[in-house]
């Protein structure tokens, strides 16, 4: 797959959004920690739809592009939206 294709996929949880967009950049779970400023523990915990602390939770998905900027405050209340 190309770095410009797109693709649309629907039912899925926000881990596995996360785990997809991380494979299609051909990133393993340690690469895209390293890219995030977080550690593979983290990875693996938002991938398996776990509780995540949203100030990691925010950098991994901001590194896969799953998260724009502007949306980075409204991710940060006390609800898990898991």
């Amino acid at each position: 797959m190309a770095t410009n294709d797109v693709f649309a996929v629907s039912g899925i949880t926000e881990g596995q959004k996360a785990q997809l967009a991380r494979i299609t950049k051909g990133w393993r779970q340690v690469d895209l920690a390293c890219h995030a400023g977080v550690n593979v523990q983290d990875v693996c915990t938002l991938e398996h739809d776990r509780y995540l602390l949203p100030t990691r939770k925010i950098k991994i998905l901001k590194c896969l592009g799953l998260v724009e900027a502007e949306n980075e405050n409204a991710n940060h209340g006390g609800t898990f939206n898991g």
